[in-house]
Formats: C-alpha cells, sequence, structure tokens
C-alpha cells in the first residue's frame, strides 16, 4: 500500500470512490441493506476496540480502530450519496419519460444551433404552473434563436436520456447535472418571454465565455478554431477533419480544457503575481480567486473543476501551514466532485483526467531513482553539459509521462472510447509546446483586444501560424495507416484487464525497484500484445 502510506485521508476518498462505482447501478434495498451492515458492523467493532483487552485481536482493533471507523464512513457516505441521486431524484425524474407539461426555463448554454432546430441545456423553474429546480436538454424541431440567459414558456413531452447506442447520453449528460430531454415538436405554445432575463452568475459566466470565445476566434481567424477550444474548451468553430485528425493521432486531449491547461494558466499568473513582488498571502488569495473564475469561464467542466480543486488545495495549504501533497489532493478533489454529482464517477471525462494524472504521479515516483540521477547535472560540468544534461532531463521527463499516462488512461479508453492510437506519446510530445504558447497568449489577447488592436493582432497572428503548424503536424501523423487500432473484442479487453492489474500493483508496491520493474513489464506488455 505505498500509493497510500501516510495518506489516510487519499485512502479513505479512494474507499468512497471505489463504494461509488460499485453500488451506482445496484438497487435502492441493496444499498439500504449494504449500509445497515456497515452501520451494524462499525458499532460491534467500535464496541468490541473498546471492551476487549489481552488478545492480539483486541490489540489490532485498538491499533486501528480510527482508520476502520473512517473507512467505514467512507463507505456509508459513497452508498447514501450514490441512494439519494439514483434512487430517489433521478428515479423520480426518469418517472416524466413520455409525460407533456408547460414548463418555464432559462438557457444555460447552446450546445447546437441551425435553421432547423437546435440543442441547449436549460434550467426548468415551473412546471405546469408549479415551482420546480430541474435542468434538462432542450430540443427544438424548428429555428428558435434561443440565447445564453433568455427566458420562455413551451410545452415539450420528456424523454428519459438514452444510454444505448454508440454515444451514451445518460453517463455524459448526468455527470453535467442534466437528469432528462424535453423535446419541443411545435412551436404554437413556445414563446420568449424578452421582458424578462436572467442574471444569475450560471448565465453570466456563459455569456462572458461566449464573448471571449468570440474575440480570440476573430483575432485568430484561420486558425482552424484551435484557440477557442483550448483557452474556453468551445470547438463549435473548430473544423471537422482537424479535430478528426487530432482525435486520430491520440491528441484529442491537448484541445480540451483540462487540468494541464489549468496549470499553464494559473501557472504564468503566479510568474506574473512573483515579478509584481506581493506579498504570498496575497498571491494565493489572488490566485484561488483566478483559480474560481477560471473554473466558471470554461463552464465547469469535470476536468478543469479536478485540477481546479486540486490548485485551491495545493494553494490552501499555506494558511493551514501543512505541506500539499499531490496524491492526497488529487483523490480528494474527485471525492469532492463525485459527493456534489454522483454520475461523474462515470464521466469519461473525468475518469482519463484522473487516470492520467495518477500516470503522472506514478511517473515521478518511478524517476525519483537512479534513471533520474542519471541526467541531474554536477558541479564539475560545463555549462555547454549542464544545458545538454538538462534538456536531456527534460526530454526524458516529458517521455516518462507521456508514456505514463497513455499507460494509465489505456483500461479508461477501452471502457469508453473503444479504441486507442500509438501516436499518442509522439504527438504529445510534438504538440504540447505550441499548444501551450497559444494558451498563454489567448489571456494577453483577450485583455488588449480593446487597449492595444494592433499588438492583440500580432499576437493573433502568432497564434494562428501554431495552429496551423499543430494542424500541418496532426494530418501528417494521420496519414500513417494503422496507428489507430480497436480495443473491441475479447483480447484487446483482457489485455486492458492484465495491464490495469499490474498499473495498480506497481502503485501498491512497497519496493522502488519492484514499483518499476512492474511499471516496465506493463510498458513492454503494452508494446508486444
Amino acid at each position: 500500500m505505498e500509493l497510500f502510506k501516510g495518506r489516510w485521508l487519499a485512502a479513505m476518498c479512494a474507499v468512497f470512490l471505489a463504494t461509488s462505482a460499485a453500488v451506482a447501478a445496484a438497487g435502492g434495498m441493496v444499498k439500504l441493506a449494504l449500509a445497515a451492515t456497515a452501520a451494524l458492523f462499525l458499532f460491534v467493532f467500535l464496541v468490541y476496540a473498546k471492551l476487549a483487552d489481552g488478545s492480539k485481536a483486541a490489540y489490532i482493533a485498538k491499533k486501528y480502530k480510527r482508520r476502520i471507523a473512517a473507512g467505514t464512513a467512507a463507505f456509508l457516505l459513497a452508498i447514501f450519496s450514490s441512494y439519494y441521486f439514483f434512487n430517489i431524484k433521478y428515479a423520480g425524474v426518469r418517472e416524466l419519460d413520455g409525460k407533456c407539461a408547460v414548463i418555464k426555463a432559462t438557457v444555460l448554454d447552446v450546445i447546437y444551433e441551425s435553421g432547423y432546430g437546435g440543442y441547449y441545456i436549460v434550467n426548468i423553474k415551473e412546471m405546469n404552473g408549479e415551482p420546480v429546480k430541474l435542468r434538462a436538454k432542450l430540443d427544438v424541431g424548428f429555428a428558435a434563436a434561443l440565447d445564453v440567459g433568455d427566458v420562455f414558456t413551451s410545452e415539450v413531452t420528456y424523454r428519459a436520456l438514452d444510454s444505448e447506442g454508440s454515444f451514451d447520453e445518460e453517463s455524459y449528460y448526468l455527470a453535467r447535472g442534466v437528469l432528462t430531454s424535453a423535446e419541443v415538436s411545435g412551436n404554437d405554445l413556445f414563446s420568449v418571454l424578452s421582458d424578462e432575463k436572467s442574471h444569475s452568475i450560471t448565465v453570466a459566466l456563459s455569456r462572458l465565455r461566449s464573448r471571449v470565445a468570440a474575440t480570440v476566434g476573430v483575432m485568430t481567424e484561420d486558425g482552424y478554431g484551435i484557440a477557442e477550444a483550448v483557452f474556453t474548451g468551445i470547438r463549435s468553430s473548430m473544423d471537422p477533419a482537424a479535430y478528426r485528425d487530432f482525435k486520430y493521432i491520440g491528441a484529442a486531449h491537448l484541445l480540451a480544457v483540462s487540468g494541464q491547461h489549468f496549470s499553464i494558466i494559473i501557472g504564468g499568473l503566479e510568474v506574473l503575481l512573483r515579478r509584481a513582488r506581493l506579498p504570498r498571502a496575497a498571491r494565493i488569495v489572488i490566485l484561488i480567486a483566478a483559480s474560481l473564475f477560471y473554473m466558471g469561464l470554461t463552464g465547469f467542466s469535470s476536468t478543469v473543476l479536478r485540477a481546479g480543486i486540486m490548485m485551491i488545495l495545493y494553494l490552501a495549504s499555506y494558511f493551514f501551514r501543512r505541506e500539499p501533497d499531490s496524491v492526497t489532493s488529487l483523490f480528494l478533489s474527485v471525492t469532492i466532485i463525485t459527493i456534489f454529482s454522483p454520475a461523474s464517477i462515470f464521466d469519461a471525462a473525468l475518469l482519463l483526467s484522473f487516470s492520467a494524472m495518477l500516470g503522472c504521479l506514478a511517473a515521478r515516483m518511478f524517476v525519483r531513482g537512479a534513471l533520474a540521477r542519471v541526467l541531474s547535472a554536477e558541479n564539475e560540468d560545463s555549462t555547454v553539459m549542464r544545458v545538454c544534461r538538462s534538456i536531456c532531463r527534460a526530454a526524458y521527463m516529458s517521455a516518462v509521462l507521456s508514456l505514463m499516462c497513455s499507460l494509465f488512461t489505456l483500461p479508461v479508453m477501452w471502457l469508453y472510447i473503444g479504441q486507442t492510437s500509438i501516436l499518442s506519446p509522439v504527438s504529445t510530445l510534438i504538440l504540447t509546446l505550441p499548444v501551450t504558447i497559444v494558451l498563454y497568449l489567448c489571456p494577453i489577447i483577450v485583455l488588449t483586444s480593446t487597449v492595444v488592436p494592433t499588438f492583440c493582432l500580432l499576437l493573433g497572428y502568432i497564434c494562428t501560424v501554431l495552429s496551423k503548424f499543430c494542424v500541418f503536424v496532426a494530418s501528417n501523423l494521420a496519414r500513417i495507416p494503422n496507428a489507430s487500432f480497436s480495443l473491441a473484442g475479447i483480447l484487446p479487453a483482457v489485455g486492458c484487464i492484465i495491464v490495469a492489474v499490474l498499473l495498480v500493483a506497481s502503485l501498491l508496491c512497497k519496493k522502488t525497484k519492484a514499483r518499476l520493474l512492474i511499471a516496465s513489464a506493463a510498458t513492454v506488455f503494452v508494446v508486444l500484445y
């Protein structure tokens, strides 16, 4: 249990997450029976630990009393949160399937819109004259031209979210707080209330997000929509062929706002605040506020929430006089997300983000020993040798991180996506730098667009050139045959399961050499398999 050694909070979070995933699909009576059994066990255990004396079992019970009690509490919390969401709240919403109602709702986001209809995320405030609070996907079969913040009334027919087919609509939307789908077939009872506009924080952030994306899009014209995608997460203006190439070479994660992008933005701001010589406490407060703002600007996606919570926990540790721990922060951030949104445990984006980050942390554990010391600079080295060693060390770390991320995300790719690309480590190494530069330039473009437009156009031109370079690399790598292969079938399933077992064993192993050997075995197995 090397991964959780000295990290009791991370271990409790792991128990919570594992329990949430295991019992999510179980029936309500099964969950209540498990909760009753766990509560009875905890009661008997605490009584035994207090009254028993003299035996070895009593000594062990008293020694691990707090850990077992905390683990059982995490187990119970997972069951009750899952029971409330899936068996009470969501089950009640599913009873609306096929029913008609007159609703009053506010548009929160525009998914897709054309002259023939559109898809929107709406917050239903009234249903048949009764106040409700329900988030739904609105399917409009005619040109409605709705905008974020619009308030409208309409007659709708509810439809349960679909979990069949190539796109798991249920898992995708449940993780985003959307519980049902509402279809508007005719415009007879559809009316936009022009005298009512929503001014909630969610709507304001969504409007700001659209304006920021529009500003970046204008300044980076002919940039294939890459700048808007990496900075705001909006991919509506991105070239479909370019996005297909990025998916084929396993680099689509660079175009989605993720923890990497979040760290780049907040890290860049921290450098500026350091140069301004602000006190550390003031810097941390500003960075926490900036983290919350950027989380809202990108739509509070699960990956950004995970990165944002980790960043806030890291920064807040200064005020609590605690040493920040990345493993604990990772497990705690995903646990917080899952407590408030139990369906997020099946969110592919969150699982990919979690597994990739776990791979990064594992890579740092693996290279902490002899392999890292080989490339460390020495005092007697010349300046040229020091630079060469630094470059080699950076390239080595990037390669190891990319490889470990690919390994740790492989089981998730098998479960949710069904295919993977052998070019992912290579494409990530090549495209990370230009995407990072674009990400650094985007906030400067937004801030200077009205003050210094000429300078803003210059930065936009640089972003356009870098975007075209990324598309050029992606299109040429995508021409390599058989680079992307399917994970469907029994053989890939067996391989992914073996890789997952090896990776878990490497994380839980106590000896450093054994961890490195098991991880290397997983890598060799993937290549040969």
